[in-house]
């Protein structure tokens, strides 16, 4: 074969191969141009494209009305006691960035602002409860007072913690307390907290929250 006939051959195969190329990549023009059906029913050469049923069409509003309510979208207050105290715990972890706090913190009740301030109720008692916890949950060091040192084995349970003040550690390792009052007011119950340095008296934290009324029926 000579130089020329090698030449047009060469040229004659790249043609043909470009040729081949474009109806690979053509499938759209194929698939919207009418076409003869092959022996299968389906157009020769195109992409099979299916029409979606009515089976598949999701219908929105149909979907919308039979949904079930959430806290996001019904008036119903769903959040629990922790998260509030949880909230109010975050706002004090931040008061205490810059505090080298080498003792921990003791957790008392909250009692009703009044004149003795030693009036604590169940919901007081149960703010008190959910600090020790919430405080550890962003870093503090938290003591427990109520804590004996001893376990009491009874028929009834072991128990490890007293509210009698003959049964508690005379020394404790506390250098803040987290104390707190409550406010009763036409919207709820008004939570104030705060921490205190136990020698210095010396408030070096303290945060608010509202709980509505909502949550105190609940919580009765």
């Amino acid at each position: 074969m000579t130089h020329h006939n090698k030449l047009s051959y060469s040229v004659i195969l790249a043609m043909s191969m470009a040729l081949s190329a474009c109806s690979i990549f053509e499938p759209a023009a194929v698939a919207s141009s009418p076409q003869a059906a092959c022996s299968d029913g389906h157009p020769c050469g195109g992409a099979v494209v299916e029409e979606p049923s009515n089976e598949d069409t999701l219908d929105l509003s149909q979907y919308r009305a039979h949904s079930v309510p959430t806290a996001f979208s019904t008036p119903v207050h769903f959040q629990m006691l922790d998260n509030y105290v949880e909230q109010m715990a975050i706002d004090l972890s931040r008061e205490l960035v810059d505090l080298s706090m080498e003792y921990p913190i003791a957790v008392t009740s909250f009692v009703q602002l009044d004149s003795t301030l030693d009036n604590a109720d169940s919901l007081g008692n149960q703010l008190a409860e959910s600090f020790i916890t919430e405080l550890r949950k962003v870093g503090l060091l938290v003591n427990d007072h109520k804590v004996t040192g001893n376990i009491a084995v009874s028929p009834t349970g072991d128990f490890a913690l007293s509210r009698d003040p003959m049964q508690l550690k005379s020394a404790q390792n506390i250098g803040y307390v987290l104390t707190g009052t409550m406010v009763k007011n036409n919207k709820g119950m008004m939570i104030n907290a705060r921490i205190v340095g136990v020698s210095s008296n010396v408030v070096v934290a303290a945060t608010s929250k509202l709980i509505p009324n909502i949550m105190l029926t609940e919580l009765q």
